[in-house]
């Protein structure tokens, strides 16, 4: 351990001199022989901006006792030091019986942002959130349980333009997110996860979890699922209306097996009985290996990055492709998320919605996925994968890249 390092640490803890040689031997366990002491990011507790610097105590383990927070990097020569790197957190509980602090935990990835500690009411646990921002403005947020000498690791949210923000809320904890900005309300927040002690998770109101996964970059418009409006005619001369006749409605024929098929439609719309058939159901499809929609061949008379104008399936193609692997290769995953954007918003005016809409998102996530793990990144290979996954649990492509993924 550097001696300016051991000095100073020995003041902060309020060590005589004559037992700093007596205490390096267990300082010497926190931090590793060559490394550089770096100054901590914004930490909030509880809401309460805390003064930043090189070591800050909180007591994380809930039992009253300032535990040791503290941040550092490998050592590296003068002209390196400005450059991008990755950064150590390191939290240390107070050992009483020993006397010491001891390391119970590590925390590698690049350089952090911010961190926040919020106090879920139930044993005064403790959540700790440590933000870390990549490069093209990613941003990874991992989440912690912290209480009686334990850390949990709750889940590592990869946001790329997603904003987020963790609050206190009389004794639980939520995680407010939006696509525009950081919410500073309820009402700015397009998704709000809320701690359930029972589930041991953040939840939402629709019972969606928030865990190890990657959020999407855009939220769907509101617009989108609104109805059709039906115009208005303005009729060119005044008609005086005549009275219509009723006309007699004929007896129904007693449908064929044909008609039988396309029943049920009509029912519903009519309110007609439905009448059963004997055929055999047609066996739907597992998986669709390659995400399609019923469009037609129609194209839409829009320009962007697929063209003078848009047709699903080519521009799908193009997307998967082309786009993914250069935006992945070049590390622009803002400008990745803007033209997938692009395409999906073309693709619904093309009235893709519900399972091929569904379909169309796992494939393009499945190829971003798989344009991670050629460059070999295989972290954020696994995200995106698992994103899939989770909703698509048969998803062929994802599947078939999972089982190459392998070791």
């Amino acid at each position: 351990m550097n001696r300016w390092t051991a000095a100073l640490l020995v003041a902060l803890l309020g060590l005589s001199p004559a037992l700093t040689k007596a205490q390096n031997d267990w300082l010497d366990t926190l931090l590793p022989a060559n490394h550089l002491l770096e100054k901590l990011p914004a930490v909030t507790v509880d809401g309460q901006d805390e003064a930043g610097g090189l070591f800050d105590f909180i007591d994380l383990n809930g039992d009253g006792k300032k535990d040791l927070l503290l941040a550092y990097r490998a050592q590296v020569s003068a002209e390196n030091l400005d450059k991008p790197h990755d950064q150590t957190l390191a939290i240390c509980f107070y050992d009483p019986k020993g006397g010491h602090y001891a390391k119970l935990f590590e925390e590698d990835g690049p350089a952090m942002k911010s961190i926040k500690v919020l106090t879920q009411s139930q044993g005064q646990r403790k959540i700790l959130f440590v933000e870390r921002t990549g490069d093209k403005g990613s941003v990874t947020t991992h989440g912690y349980a912290v209480l009686s000498g334990k850390i949990l690791k709750l889940f590592e949210l990869t946001t790329p333009p997603v904003f987020v923000n963790e609050v206190g809320n009389n004794g639980k904890v939520d995680v407010w997110i939006s696509s525009k900005k950081v919410p500073a309300t309820k009402a700015e927040a397009e998704k709000i996860f809320v701690w359930n002690d029972g589930q041991q998770a953040f939840v939402s109101k629709t019972g969606e979890v928030l865990g190890d996964k990657v959020l999407e970059p855009t939220f769907t418009p509101t617009a989108i699922a609104t109805a059709t409006p039906t115009p208005t005619l303005i009729p060119t001369k005044t008609v005086t209306p005549v009275p219509k006749k009723p006309t007699p409605v004929p007896p129904k024929p007693t449908p064929t097996a044909a008609q039988v098929a396309v029943a049920p439609k009509a029912t519903a719309e009519t309110g007609a009985p439905v009448v059963a058939t004997t055929e055999a159901p047609v066996e739907k499809p597992v998986e669709k290996p390659v995400a399609v929609a019923p469009t037609g061949g129609k194209t839409l008379k829009v320009s962007g990055w697929w063209g003078p104008e848009f047709e699903l399936n080519s521009a799908f193609a193009k997307l998967k492709t082309e786009i993914v692997p250069t935006r992945v290769k070049e590390n622009d995953i803002v400008k990745l998320g803007q033209q997938a954007t692009a395409f999906f918003n073309q693709a619904q005016k093309m009235g893709v919605h519900g399972p091929d809409y569904s379909d169309l998102r796992a494939g393009y996530y499945t190829a971003v996925a798989r344009a991670f793990k050629d460059s070999g990144k295989m972290a954020e290979a696994k995200n995106y994968l698992n994103m899939v996954l989770k909703g698509h649990p048969r998803f062929k492509e994802a599947l078939d890249l999972k089982a190459e993924m392998k070791p």
